[in-house]
Formats: structure tokens, C-alpha cells, sequence
């Protein structure tokens, strides 16, 4: 996850670098395609963060079949603590055994963006990134189009070849 900020960071560093000396359209294309794989990366970044979430759901849910297959919940002997089982629940969501094994719904993608967790705050992080992408994107639009006036309204050059014997 970590990489796509840091890729996309760059990113926005090396086009805005780029956009700062930048006086031709050609040089404004190349910071605004900077300005789209920046965009994409968060993106890609996001979506990523989405799948790893699925995959994670799915590890959790295999290991407490396990552990329940193999009587892994009951209490340690000698133990008061309810959490003093064998099983690996290091987290409050592993630990709700029935739940778990009941089948959770699948968490609607609003939700997981508007949760207070670690990935919720690295996905508007990426999706912040995204907006910076986009202004940076919007200004070379704005650029390449003030460019294109001024050729526009520059007078006409009428090459004339002059032969001289």
C-alpha cells in the first residue's frame, strides 16, 4: 500500500518540477500524462486496498473454521480470561467466533472508506493524492489552452521563397 504513495508522490514531485519550466505544449503534455499515471496509481492503489481487505476476510475466516474444527476456542484449563484460548484471535473482529463462522455480509465500499481504521485513512490519503493529480491535470489543460491563443492570435507568416540569380 505504502508504495503507491510513495510512487505517486514522485510523481506529483517530478510533474510539478517538470511543469514549473514548462513552455510548450509538449513539455505540458508530458507533466499531464505525469499528472494521469498519478491518478491511475491511486487508483490502482485503492482498489488494491479493497482486494487485500477481501483476502484478508477470507484468510480469517478459513483459520477460524480451523480453529473451530480443531476446538481451538475453548478456554485454556486453569485460565479465568475468556481471550485464554489457543486460537489466533489477535484482533476484537477474530474473536467473534459465531460471526465469523455465520458468514459476515460483505462490508459496502462506502463503508470501508468512512470507517476509523489505519485503511480508511490511507484511502483518502491515495484519494487526496488523486485530487492533486487532477488540479495538476487542470492547470495543464488551462496552460495548453492559453498557449494554443496566444499562437492563435499571433499574424501569420507567409514564407515567400526569394530566388536570387
Amino acid at each position: 500500500m505504502q508504495y503507491y504513495a510513495v510512487v505517486n508522490s514522485g510523481i506529483i514531485a517530478v510533474a510539478t518540477g517538470l511543469l514549473t519550466g514548462a513552455d510548450t505544449n509538449g513539455a505540458l503534455l508530458l507533466c499531464g500524462a505525469l499528472f494521469f499515471i498519478g491518478i491511475t496509481m491511486a487508483i490502482i492503489g485503492i482498489s488494491a486496498i479493497h482486494r487485500g481487505r477481501d483476502y484478508y476476510q477470507a484468510t480469517v475466516f478459513k483459520k477460524t473454521v480451523l480453529e473451530h474444527a480443531l476446538d481451538l476456542h475453548q478456554g485454556v484449563p486453569g485460565l479465568s480470561n475468556p481471550k485464554a484460548t489457543f486460537a489466533i484471535a489477535t484482533t476484537s473482529g477474530m474473536q467473534d467466533v459465531q460471526k465469523i463462522l455465520g458468514g459476515r455480509p460483505p462490508t459496502p465500499f462506502l463503508k470501508r472508506v468512512f470507517r476509523n481504521r489505519v485503511i480508511s485513512y490511507f484511502m483518502w490519503f491515495l484519494t487526496l493524492l488523486s485530487v492533486i493529480n487532477i488540479a495538476g491535470m487542470t492547470y495543464v489543460v488551462f496552460q495548453i489552452s492559453d498557449i494554443s491563443a496566444v499562437e492563435d492570435s499571433s499574424p501569420s507568416r507567409d514564407t515567400h521563397i526569394i530566388l536570387q540569380f
